[in-house]
């Protein structure tokens, strides 16, 4: 899998996206200007989040997000209001995708019998302040900050790292998926998807 820097222009407000070519080859891409203002662990819920549409092989958010918070839950503390902080500090997704992952955050969180952490959440989420990566312009329009290619490689070279400790295990517990009450291993999450991608170019030739 590789990671490239892009500028603004090409992800706009969304901090990183992931391509797929016709030999099944990912690329996660960083926006360089969205991506590095991300406190560390948003930035590795959006990687995450890009690494569950390319496992899951799907398009659709929510999946990308559950996959997310999912694969983090448990490794930091507050991680489940972390990831659901991640997701809200976009400004651009509409408020039924931030309310799914809220319930997905209560049914882990139940999981793990915690429940007052979880509870006190969404009456707390909602006040983060407006995105740090853009500037007040003179006609009273928001615009971003201009982007380069040193920017755009600096953030390619702190995804390379971010995305080493998710699937590295950096992390206070095991890195996985939970799905009724069934642990996967980021491990053979992986192991699954190179299975998968062999299958399928064996099947062309």
């Amino acid at each position: 899998m590789n990671i490239r820097g892009v500028g603004y222009d090409e992800l706009q407000l969304c901090p990183a996206a992931v391509e797929v070519d016709e030999n099944g080859k990912a690329t996660i891409l960083v926006n360089a200007i969205t991506f590095p203002p991300a406190d560390s662990f948003a930035q590795k819920f959006y990687l995450a989040h890009e690494l569950g549409h390319y496992l899951l092989n799907t398009d659709q958010e929510e999946i990308a997000d559950t996959f997310a918070i999912g694969l983090l839950a448990g490794t930091e503390h507050k991680s489940l209001k972390k990831s659901l902080d991640a997701l809200y500090r976009l400004h651009t997704i509409p408020y039924s995708r931030l309310l799914t992952l809220y319930n997905t955050a209560l049914k882990i969180d139940k999981q793990h019998q915690q429940q007052k952490t979880t509870l006190t959440m969404k009456k707390k989420i909602w006040d983060n302040p407006r995105p740090s990566f853009l500037i007040n312009r003179a006609d009273g329009d928001d615009a971003p900050v201009d982007t380069n290619a040193n920017s755009e490689a600096q953030a390619a070279l702190t995804a390379a790292n971010v995305l080493g400790d998710i699937i590295g295990g950096n992390n206070r517990r095991r890195a996985g998926l939970r799905i009724n009450n069934v642990f996967f291993s980021l491990e053979s999450i992986l192991m699954a998807a190179i299975l998968v991608a062999v299958v399928v170019l064996c099947t062309k030739k």
